[in-house]
């Protein structure tokens, strides 16, 4: 930006220049600095070197690691796409259904598994959900109660597959 700014400085009228009592005269700072002594060339040289090496390594950081935070988004929605007015009281025989958004920000291509479970019991498994990297997968997920009774817990399970880990989501439902 001084190498900018010292181009542009060199095309105005020197009435139009600013002016604040110092002229960056690059002629006078040789003359300076070869006046200097040696040790003190040294130690400028090096502070140059190093600033240079400073910028040059946080450039080559910014351009190199374009790896941010690796995640997958995992959603439960209404069959309209919104986050609420979930399926809460269903009759019993009947199934609930809404609506399960993955996406892979896992930085490559991954391979899903969900689990349906009420209160403990797998009800329903989707396999070999594959996404590529940024891909999205939403679909309409049933779900059937096995029997009568206020707040069953409807858990959705997100496997990756070669990871022990998972990721939950949770409705509560009332089955009459």
């Amino acid at each position: 930006m001084a190498g900018l700014a010292w181009l542009q400085r060199r095309h105005l009228l020197k009435e139009e220049r600013f002016f604040n009592g110092i002229n960056p005269n690059f002629k006078q700072y040789l003359q300076t600095f070869r006046q200097q002594k040696t040790n003190d060339k040294v130690l400028n040289i090096l502070l140059v070197v190093a600033v240079i090496g400073v910028i040059g390594t946080v450039a080559y950081i910014l351009v190199r690691n374009k790896n941010g935070e690796k995640f997958t988004q995992f959603y439960v929605l209404n069959l309209q796409g919104k986050a609420d007015d979930y399926p809460h009281d269903i009759v019993n025989g009947q199934s609930g259904t809404v609506l399960l958004d993955i996406v892979n920000e896992e930085d490559a291509a991954a391979t899903y598994k969900v689990e349906i479970l009420i209160d403990g019991v797998k009800v329903n498994e989707i396999d070999s959900i594959v996404l590529k990297q940024g891909e999205q997968w939403e679909h309409p997920v049933i779900f059937t109660p096995a029997k009568i009774g206020d707040n069953q817990e409807v858990q959705f399970e997100l496997f990756k597959q070669g990871d022990t880990s998972f990721q939950e989501l949770h409705l509560w439902i009332d089955v009459i």
